[in-house]
């Protein structure tokens, strides 16, 4: 586990900080250059909080090869970078260390930040998953374009999407070898503010004008056509996740419906910290119904969750007769004080 003040050390990348704009001057475009000795200055920062504080640091690299890659990106850091090359360098350090945890995380940005990097014309019109390392689309917000449930997306602007998916993955976050949660990370369903790879696909492959041009497959089909389509911007794409992507402080976060004889809970999140809804007693409200309805079957969808609070005892507790012994967290700690200088 890490401390609240690590997290904010170790989440938040300092780009905003380093950048030697005047400090009126709120306007970045992700060509902005920041100047080299700001970015190494602050890159310096994040090193030793890292090795300071991060109490997983050295759970999957050797402190030889962590220390190999602070390097390297102190060296990249030797000449000006624009705001979106230092971002993504940082992402692709943090990455590396394989902490789901540490990145540079879309939703600590600045104002600025995220207006440069998150929110331009740049997002492809549809949503997908991966599977098996195919594109496939699951909805088509494409305007222009007949883009069906099932179509197979082969190439985005002459680039074979799998070379994409193999080109983002090490800049996904994920602890340890779980490359399944690097791929859906990687998968656009429209439940966050900002998509991973909505972020992360324009800074590796840089989009020309605010169209895509597309190599698909139908499906039920095998011969592949070409497709020109209009880019999405962000405030677009928001659109189509609705109150999933931007839920008011007060709004339920998790929703729940019976079909004939079977109940089901969806809950894409158990983040329930930073909402005023009262989760809890919606949930119990919930569970004493379709318990009073002696309902036989519940399904809990939990497949866009990354966690949160301990949601998942409330429904346990419901479904065992005896008392169950729960696995406690075994704590790796870092440090007892955070040093002054970093404080």
């Amino acid at each position: 586990m890490v401390s609240r003040l690590a997290k904010m050390l170790i989440l938040a990348a300092s780009i905003a900080a380093a950048s030697p704009l005047p400090a009126q001057q709120v306007a970045l475009r992700r060509d902005t250059p920041i100047a080299s000795a700001a970015l190494r200055a602050d890159l310096a920062t994040l090193r030793r909080a890292y090795e300071t504080l991060h109490p997983g640091l050295y759970r999957y690299l050797t402190r030889e090869e962590v220390a190999a890659r602070f390097d390297a990106v102190d060296r990249y850091f030797g000449s000006d970078r624009t705001v979106a090359e230092a971002f993504l360098a940082l992402t692709r350090l943090t990455a590396a260390i394989r902490c789901g945890h540490s990145y540079p995380n879309f939703f600590n940005q600045s104002k600025a930040i995220g207006q440069a990097l998150f929110e331009g014309q740049d997002k492809l019109p549809v949503a997908f998953r991966w599977l098996d390392h195919r594109m496939v689309v699951t909805a088509d917000h494409a305007p222009d374009a007949d883009l069906p449930r099932g179509t197979e997306i082969v190439t985005i602007n002459g680039v074979p999407t799998r070379t994409i998916l193999d080109s983002l993955l090490p800049l996904a976050r994920a602890d340890g070898g779980n490359d399944a949660k690097r791929v859906a990370y990687l998968e656009v369903q429209g439940q966050e503010r900002y998509q991973p790879f909505d972020v992360l696909y324009p800074l590796v492959f840089p989009v020309q004008g605010p169209r895509f041009t597309l190599t698909i497959r139908r499906p039920g089909t095998t011969a592949t056509r070409r497709v020109t389509v209009a880019a999405l911007t962000a405030v677009e794409r928001r659109a189509q996740g609705g109150a999933v992507a931007e839920p008011a402080d007060d709004a339920p976060l998790w929703h729940y419906e019976e079909t004939g004889n079977i109940g089901v809970l969806t809950m894409p999140t158990w983040v329930t910290f930073n909402s005023k809804w009262n989760g809890a007693r919606w949930l119990d409200s919930v569970l004493d119904a379709a318990t009073a309805r002696a309902l036989p079957d519940l399904v809990v969808d939990l497949r866009a969750n990354e966690g949160g609070v301990d949601a998942g005892n409330q429904i346990l507790a419901r479904l065992i007769d005896a008392p169950l012994r729960l696995p406690t967290y075994l704590r790796h700690v870092r440090y007892r004080r955070v040093p002054e200088d970093l404080a």
